[in-house]
């Protein structure tokens, strides 16, 4: 086959396959494979690349929100972003490897190191490139930054959850997603984040932009309303005024309500953006406290579990909301786990015993 046959063939394959997300997942799985194999095996590596950043550019960035403005955002201005960071480029192929493989599209038999193999070797690479940057925070790479820190905390997603671990403490020492997701503010503190930022990267803007102690409450749907009181009860009977758990216990549960207000008040709303937020903007003390295992703070994390449980649609957390519940109610004591009913009920998780 002739350099000339080969281009015309594999063009031809790649352009079959834009119509592959529509289609079935076969249809999509036989055009990337055809396109594979028509390149000699030196350089099927790297169009295996290709395929994978070609599937986030396509799918994976659609699977992000159902706002057009932010799947523009990941689907065009993310890869334009990944061409001038190369550290980028690699956490977007990882991405789009964990979302394929999540799709169950069984590529793995076609390319020699397997989907799940062929991120963890993108993201050990995009770890070593950002790594020094982080310590050089410029307005030039703060952007990238900030962002390569999102997908970050994105990845621990993709990855699924582990045994032991759950997010914002773990059963075998400090949780390194929690320490990736305030790093979140280490790089908005470290750059001017509001001066450097244009029109283009505005889907991305902080967190801290989001200001949940400044929203009013509004009223909530009447059996949310009621679970929420509970909640109230439960830190009433549990922390008195002079507790020094206080201050920080009754802040989180404010400003859970008041995301839980802004998700029920606008549904078509309730993004990833909104719910994580919380974990913002929650006192590093409260952080400290569910760590601790602390059941109050237990308890008001779990009823962040119940909004995370609303973003199912995203593939990415699929199979948390039932794992972090677990692990909450093994760490809960035996006196007080009846409080745990509402959480696991919008949850759809039981104890096996």
């Amino acid at each position: 086959m002739t350099q000339a046959n080969s281009l015309v063939q594999i063009s031809s394959a790649m352009s079959k396959s834009q119509l592959a997300p529509t289609a079935s997942g076969d249809r999509w799985c036989a055009a990337l494979a055809q396109t594979t194999a028509l390149f000699p095996a030196q350089l099927r590596r790297h169009v295996e690349d290709l395929e994978l950043f070609h599937h986030f550019c396509l799918v994976t960035s659609k699977s992000f929100s159902n706002e057009q403005a932010v799947q523009y955002f990941w689907s065009v201005t993310v890869p334009k972003m990944s061409f001038r960071h190369q550290f980028l480029l690699h956490a977007v192929i990882t991405l789009g490897a964990l979302h394929l493989r999540h799709m169950n599209y069984q590529l793995e038999r076609d390319m020699p190191a397997g989907l799940l193999d062929k991120a963890n070797v993108h993201w050990e690479e995009a770890l070593r490139l950002a790594s020094p940057l982080l310590s050089h925070v410029t307005e030039s790479n703060c952007g990238a930054l900030y962002l390569f820190a999102t997908i970050t905390c994105l990845h621990t997603f993709a990855l699924g959850p582990c045994p032991g671990e759950m997010l914002i403490f773990n059963q075998n020492g400090p949780s390194s997603w929690l320490t990736l997701f305030r790093g979140l503010r280490s790089i908005e503190q470290a750059c001017d984040f509001a001066r450097v930022q244009n029109e283009e990267l505005r889907p991305i803007c902080p967190l801290s932009g989001l200001e949940l102690n400044k929203d009013p409450v509004k009223a909530l749907d009447p059996s949310v309303q009621e679970a929420l009181e509970g909640l109230a009860s439960f830190m009433d009977i549990n922390v008195t005024k002079d507790d020094e758990r206080c201050e920080s216990l009754v802040e989180a549960l404010t400003l859970l309500r008041r995301c839980y207000t802004m998700v029920h008040d606008k549904p078509a709303q309730a993004s990833a953006y909104t719910i994580f937020s919380w974990l913002h903007h929650v006192s590093d003390h409260y952080l400290e406290l569910v760590q601790d295992t602390d059941p109050v703070a237990l308890l008001v994390f779990s009823y962040f579990v119940v909004l995370i449980k609303g973003l199912e649609c995203a593939w990415m957390v699929n199979d948390w909301p039932t794992h972090l519940m677990s692990g909450i109610y093994a760490c809960m004591p035996l006196s007080k786990r009846f409080w745990l009913s509402w959480p696991m009920e919008q949850v759809g998780w039981l104890p096996a015993e």
